[in-house]
Parts: structure tokens; C-alpha cells; sequence
């Protein structure tokens, strides 16, 4: 296993002050070990203490023990979550109530749960927060139905990347949403979330500091959206595909 030492601020780093996070999404994440994805997301976003109940920008991870029978799940916040549920229900979303503030579909990895504004612990400057969210799907007709339809999402792009390869986009605030379809998977496969792209200022200045912390990362690339750069971080303790993007001069 790899060793995660506490993150020591540099000169290349310096830390965000305490501020309220507005989350427009909490993930629910899975992992065989609570305590080292801790660590591993206290070395990606450089908070000063490992936590398995994260607050970062626009974003809160939640660290769950594997022995849950919930795969990992996005739960979209609210500030009126029983009209919200409301709504959802009518438009044919079973959800059911988890616990006090939060409500859960049984059949798809999603949610809704209250927005509580918190206090951001201090970080690293150099990731904002959630660029976008991946999700994998087999059906195109049954991802807009649920993201664009009944989340109510504002589905922005339907795209051909290459053959057997589609690509639907929706926004949330100002986090996108992307479903990757293949064509050839097995059609009774679940939509499932894929990855986390997180958003950084500076994507060289990242690559730096978790190559420092001895992180395992890609060099830098260029993105496939025009203007931006990427880089892929090898971690499995973070539960999922994880890249950082962000300007391509930055």
C-alpha cells in the first residue's frame, strides 16, 4: 500500500482561508479502506488533516466501507429537499428516505439531500473543486430520461466521439455531468458513476505538488475540450478514475 504522508504547504501552495462551501453535489463514495482513501484525497486536494467526510468547493465526498451494499452515489443538493422529492416522485424517480436530510434511489446512482452550507477547511489553492462527474451508461434514451427529464439537468450536448463511442453532457450549477455511452456493453448493465475530473488552476501546479507528495501521476496533456489540460492520477485508494484539468495555460 502506498505510504501518504500529511501534506506540508510549500511555496507552491499556498492555503485557501476558511470559507461556507456551497456543495451542489455529495458523493458517496465506496472503498475497501476508509482510513487511507482519507489520506489519499488529503494529498490530492491538500487539506491538512485526512477525513472521510471531505468539503471542497462546490463538492462533499463521503467515504463509506465497502461492506455497504450501495454502490458509489451522487446525491444532488437542495435547499427545499422535501419539494424536490416531491417533484422527483411525480416525475416516476423512487426514492427512498435514508436518514433525516436525505433521500436515495434504489435503482440508479443518485439522490437528493439538503444543502448545508459548511466551513472549507484549509487547503491547497491550487484545486477549485468538481469540474465534472462521469457516468457510464448503456442506454442513451434511459441517461436523458434521468438526468435531463427528472433531475431536471440542462442537457447541453449530445455527441459522436468515435465509432461505438457517444458522449452526453448536462449541467448542474456549475458542475457538468457526463455519461459516456459504448455501444456493445451489455444492456442490463446499470448506469454507474465512471470518475471525478477535478478542477485546478493550475494543472502543472498540481502535477508539481503530488508528484512532490509522491503521488502517481500522468504528465500533463492536452484535453480533449479545446483550451484545457489533463492529468490522470493513479491512485486506487481515491475509489474511482480520478483526473485533474484545468486551463491550458495555466
Amino acid at each position: 500500500m502506498t505510504s501518504h504522508p500529511p501534506h506540508t504547504p510549500d511555496r507552491h501552495t499556498p492555503e485557501r482561508p476558511v470559507a461556507d462551501a456551497h456543495a451542489v453535489a455529495v458523493l458517496d463514495l465506496v472503498t475497501a479502506d476508509p482510513a487511507g482513501s482519507a489520506k489519499a484525497y488529503q494529498q490530492l486536494l491538500g487539506h491538512g488533516a485526512a477525513d472521510t467526510d471531505i468539503h471542497v468547493g462546490n463538492a462533499r465526498i463521503r467515504l463509506h466501507d465497502k461492506a455497504s451494499d450501495d454502490p458509489h452515489r451522487v446525491l444532488f443538493t437542495s435547499s427545499d429537499t422535501d419539494a424536490q422529492v416531491r417533484l422527483l416522485q411525480r416525475r416516476g424517480l423512487d426514492l427512498h428516505h435514508r436518514h433525516a436530510d436525505e433521500w436515495h434511489a434504489p435503482d440508479v446512482p443518485v439522490g437528493v439531500i439538503t444543502h448545508a452550507p459548511a466551513a472549507l477547511p484549509a487547503r491547497a489553492d491550487d484545486i477549485a473543486g468538481l469540474d465534472h462527474l462521469v457516468f457510464e451508461s448503456t442506454d442513451r434514451d434511459h441517461a436523458v430520461a434521468l438526468f435531463g427529464s427528472t433531475l431536471g439537468l440542462d442537457f447541453r450536448l449530445d455527441r459522436q466521439v468515435s465509432p461505438g463511442l457517444r458522449q452526453l453532457f448536462f449541467r448542474a450549477g456549475d458542475l457538468v455531468v457526463e455519461v459516456v455511452l459504448a455501444d456493445g456493453a451489455p444492456a442490463t448493465e446499470p448506469i454507474s458513476l465512471w470518475g471525478i475530473a477535478w478542477r485546478s488552476h493550475d494543472v502543472t501546479a498540481t502535477h508539481r505538488r503530488l508528484t512532490d507528495l509522491g503521488v502517481g501521476i500522468s504528465e500533463v496533456r492536452v484535453g480533449r475540450k479545446p483550451g484545457t489540460a489533463i492529468a490522470t492520477v493513479y491512485d486506487p485508494l481515491l475509489a474511482t478514475r480520478t483526473v485533474v484539468i484545468g486551463p491550458l495555460d495555466g
